[in-house]
């Protein structure tokens, strides 16, 4: 169950990376061997949600997560999904525990590449 969670999350961050706020369509590389994974948003928020716990003045979400932001956050941001770092950071200190338990899935993403480039493959193969 939890490696299924992890390809969802793997083809919703490449979904981010595909098409922007002005739903411009981007390269995308179509090898899932030269497909650049990237996992920067990743540990930036986890730096950002760190930092909302701690004595951190000002909204670390801004300053870590979306400042710091690959094109995949800057293109979620949008009036639907991730509306400003205010509402961002009000709606992580009321989910808090969820986002806890999801965290340790999270950061060992990188550590599944090897499965997630077999998933691409499969995919590509599928769907050439």
């Amino acid at each position: 169950m939890r490696i299924h969670l992890l390809y969802t999350l793997f083809f919703a961050l490449c979904a981010f990376e595909t098409i922007g706020q002005s739903k411009q369509i981007i390269t995308v590389e179509t090898e899932p061997g030269m497909a650049k994974l990237v996992y920067s948003d990743i540990d930036n928020f986890w730096i950002a949600f760190d930092k909302t716990f701690s004595n951190y003045n000002g909204n670390a979400f801004n300053d870590e997560y979306i400042k710091n932001g690959t094109d995949g956050v800057r293109n979620f941001m949008d009036n639907e999904r991730i509306v400003s770092a205010d509402t961002l950071k009000s709606f992580v200190l009321a989910n808090k525990s969820k986002y806890e338990a999801v965290r340790r899935n999270t950061v060992s993403l990188s550590s599944t590449e090897k499965q997630i480039r077999s998933v691409y493959h499969t995919f590509k193969n599928l769907f050439p």
